[in-house]
């Protein structure tokens, strides 16, 4: 994951890789979130073709937010949901609560 920030917003990409043995199924939605301090959203960015990553490949995400949400959030985050509609874990070494991996604290 990297960001460029500039004038009036912020630029985000995350590089989603797969490393299991095939593209993920029972997926109902993928999203990049910016989380405030209570953890909720204040903006989303939905993934619509991570259900075709197949294995060992990579998906570049990338987002441009206005700097003014930007100041609104404390965490990014990613949110893969089941057709359970629970967040499901990454399998990365990061935090994760409440259906959202956080790839970073912003404040």
């Amino acid at each position: 994951m990297s960001y460029q920030a500039y004038e009036k917003s912020i630029d985000y990409q995350v590089n989603l890789t797969n490393y299991g043995l095939a593209a993920p199924v029972l997926i109902n939605k993928a999203e990049l979130v910016l989380l405030n301090a209570s953890k909720k959203p204040v903006a989303t960015k939905e993934i619509t073709d991570v259900a075709h990553l197949q294995s060992l490949q990579v998906l570049p995400i990338e987002w441009q937010v206005d700097k003014a949400l930007v100041k609104k959030a404390k965490y990014l985050a990613f949110k893969f949901t089941g057709y359970s509609n629970t967040g499901n874990r990454l399998a990365n070494n990061i935090a994760f609560a409440k259906g959202y991996n956080y790839l970073l604290t912003l404040k």
